[in-house]
Formats: structure tokens, C-alpha cells, sequence
């Protein structure tokens, strides 16, 4: 049994989780491997290098200190990742309208190129700290420079009236976006998460739509392609990937990329007779291009039982193609998480004895 599992949604990281799974199947007789898997969100790091994909670190110079990042084996390219970087902070602590992607920006300055993980982050600015970041001159409708009273981040959408300088080139950059969300739907979809209030949203994405517009008047004086709202992952941080495309960077659906880099290799090496596959909430949103999704897929193509055991599973469940059946970790146990978990796998372990024998 092949288990191939995501993070736990702030709680346990994928290598974590797909261990303490393979470890009570194991405990229950089955022979199991650990698979863990990343779209590009939280927790991108620990996968690669429990597959040993990274290679050593780097410090990269930036505006507030020295910043270390992972090297990615055999290549030597810089890993970032977006959740760490400019990542949600705990409830108590979110200032959406003040959050921007300005620290991102300088780590990609001082980088030059790599693979960038995009999700998981705090922040809807449509990129505008990092165009900061990268020496764009940025001005409201009296030219005064925005960032001046505060970091680049949401308030400055509204307040965005021209763009300077030329745009900076990104092609050196593989981004793995974990949502396949558009643009247009980015502030409904994760606005309130993020830690705007539901009277917000309006005026967030009216805000977001006009700086939309005067980025691309300003791409388009500079010979470049406008933003494509509509492009895979455009919704990603905020709007960081359709800036990101638009900027030349390659913008990959992250799940597609774990399940063709990670788990197809495994499930060569390994010739599994189950998948089992797993993420902190299953919802309506995981149908959208999310890992579990893509597993259950990639079970189905190689004619493989495919179980998820989750944390919680959202009334009425997600009917995805290729998934077995579900084991969700809050109704097996009770508030201790941790326990809970292993409780749940215990339950798995004996359907899955009951199924294959």
C-alpha cells in the first residue's frame, strides 16, 4: 500500500502524516511506503526532501536580513516557498489589508530563478509588493509613491493609479500553483480566510479588478502580455499567478506536478495493490484540481483502489473519480487530533483488510 498524502492544514506536515499512516498499516500486517506529497502550498520543503530532492541551502541577501532556502538536487536552483515566506498568520495576528507580497519579492530578487511553491500565503495584492520589490515605481493618482505610510499589500489596490519602470522578466521561474481558481473569483474564494470581514469583499474585488487594469495598460506600453484572469492558478496568493505569468514565469498545476514527479515514480517502484491518499478537510474545493483529486485520478488510471482518510470530511462528502471510500479522522475520535488520526487508520487498515484479503 502506497499512502500519498498531503499536509494536515497547519496541524502536521505530509511526510508526518503519510508516516503515521503507513505505520499503523503496517502495525496491522500490511506492507506500506510512505508517500508524501505537496500542490505547492504549505509544507512543499519537507516533501521534497523526504524524497530527497534538496541538496544543501542558500543565504539570500534581502532588504531585512539574510534569508535561507533549500537547494533543490541535482540542479542547485533555490526553493521558495510562497507559505513560508508571506504565509497566513495565526487569527489573532491576520492584518489582511497591510499583508503584501513584498518579502517574496526580495527573496526572488536576490535569487534570480528556481522553483517557486505558490499557496498557502496571507496576502491579496495582485503582486504589487513584489513589483515594489523588484524596483517597479508604483503611485497614486497624485504621484505620490505607494508604501510610503506602510508595506505594499491590499489598501494599495484601490490606491494603485500608474506603474514605472519596465516590467522584470521571471522566466527562469517554475511556479507551482496549489489552487486552479480564476482570478475574478480569488476574493470570494479566500478573502475570508485570509481574514477579511464579508462586508470587505465587495470593495476588496472591485479594488483588485481596477489594479488589474492599470497592470496591464503598463505591460502593454512595455510590449507585454496582459494578465489572463482566467489562466490556470491565476487566483493563486492572491493574484500572485497570473502576475507571475504574465511576468514569464511557467505556471504548473501543482498537483498535477506532485503526482507526475513523486507518486507515479513510487507507484513504478513499488507496484502498490492500494492508494491511500488524505488532506486536513475534504470539501466541494478538493474537486477543483486538489491533490486528493489528482491521486484518485492517478489511481483510477492504473486500476488501483484509491481510500482518503481526512481530518474532517464537510456534509454531503466529495464524489470524486476514482476514490474508493473515505475515512474521516473526526468521526472516529474525539478533540485530540493526533489520536484521532491514528484511530482512523486503524479503521482503514481493516476495510482495506476486508477488501483485498
Amino acid at each position: 500500500m502506497l499512502v500519498a498524502t498531503d499536509s494536515f492544514g497547519g496541524w502536521r506536515d505530509a511526510p508526518a502524516v503519510s508516516a503515521a499512516i503507513a505505520d499503523r498499516l503496517r502495525a496491522a500486517g500490511h506492507a506500506a511506503w510512505a508517500c508524501p506529497l505537496s500542490d505547492g502550498g504549505e509544507g512543499l520543503g519537507a516533501v521534497l526532501a523526504h524524497h530527497g530532492r534538496l541538496a544543501g541551502h542558500r543565504l539570500l541577501p534581502t532588504p531585512d536580513g539574510p534569508v535561507r532556502v533549500p537547494q533543490l538536487a541535482p540542479s542547485g536552483d533555490v526553493l521558495v516557498e510562497s507559505a513560508a515566506v508571506i504565509g497566513l498568520p495565526p487569527p489573532g495576528a491576520r492584518r489582511p489589508w497591510e499583508a503584501g507580497s513584498g518579502p517574496l519579492g526580495a527573496c526572488r530578487v536576490a535569487a534570480g530563478g528556481g522553483l517557486l511553491g505558490l499557496g498557502g500565503t496571507g496576502c491579496i495584492d495582485l503582486g504589487l509588493g513584489l513589483l515594489a520589490a523588484f524596483g517597479v515605481g508604483l503611485a497614486d493618482a497624485r504621484g505620490r509613491p505607494l508604501g510610503t505610510d506602510g508595506p505594499v499589500g491590499a489598501r494599495s489596490l484601490g490606491a494603485l493609479a500608474s506603474l514605472s519602470g519596465a516590467p522584470p522578466r521571471l522566466a527562469g521561474w517554475t511556479v507551482l500553483a496549489d489552487v486552479s481558481t480564476p482570478l475574478d473569483r480569488a476574493v470570494a474564494r479566500f478573502g475570508p480566510q485570509k481574514g477579511f470581514a464579508p462586508d470587505a469583499l465587495g470593495p476588496l474585488a472591485a479594488a483588485l479588478d481596477q489594479a488589474r487594469h492599470r497592470i496591464d495598460a503598463w505591460l502593454g506600453a512595455h510590449g507585454r502580455p496582459a494578465l489572463d484572469p482566467r489562466a490556470h492558478g491565476a487566483g493563486a496568493a492572491g493574484g500572485l499567478g497570473a502576475l507571475l505569468r504574465a511576468l514569464g514565469a511557467t505556471v504548473r498545476p501543482g498537483a498535477a506536478w506532485a503526482v507526475d514527479t513523486l507518486l507515479r515514480p513510487a507507484i513504478a517502484t513499488h507496484g502498490p495493490t492500494v492508494l491511500v491518499t488524505g488532506e486536513g478537510r475534504l470539501d466541494g474545493s478538493t474537486a477543483d484540481d486538489k491533490l486528493v483529486a489528482r491521486v484518485a485520478a492517478a489511481a483510477r488510471d492504473a486500476a488501483l483502489p484509491c481510500w482518503a482518510l481526512v481530518g474532517t470530511q464537510a456534509p454531503g462528502g466529495c464524489a470524486l473519480p476514482g476514490l474508493t471510500g473515505v475515512v474521516a479522522a473526526d468521526a472516529i475520535g474525539g478533540p485530540d487530533r493526533a489520536r484521532a488520526l491514528l484511530r482512523a487508520a486503524d479503521v482503514l487498515a481493516a476495510r482495506l483488510a476486508e477488501g483485498v484479503g
